[in-house]
């Protein structure tokens, strides 16, 4: 069972003296999400590209955490997988 929210707990609306009904706080909180989200995008359109020394810096961290740089084979080098069985070893790409 899920716990209702606490009614009492719940200030009343200055304007309306009584409670803000259920939607319109769930709206003002999606609404609220929606410009956070909005404000990352904008800051991470005016950092722009990193910089040369950033990328050298983020590389040495990787591999100082015990990371390695692998190569993936190319795209049409994977399997298909799509349910043809016989019929895609006849296949092209």
């Amino acid at each position: 069972m899920i716990a209702a929210p606490d009614a009492a707990a719940e200030a009343p609306d200055p304007l309306l003296g009584r409670r803000r009904p259920a939607a319109e706080q769930s709206r003002r909180s999606f609404d609220e999400g929606r410009r956070r989200r909005a404000a990352q995008r904008r800051a991470a359109a005016l950092a722009g590209p990193p910089s040369d020394d950033d990328v050298a810096r983020l590389l040495a961290e990787f591999h100082a955490r015990g990371g390695r740089v692998t190569e993936c084979p190319p795209a049409h080098a994977a399997p298909v997988n799509n349910g043809a069985g016989r019929d895609a070893s006849r296949w092209t790409i």
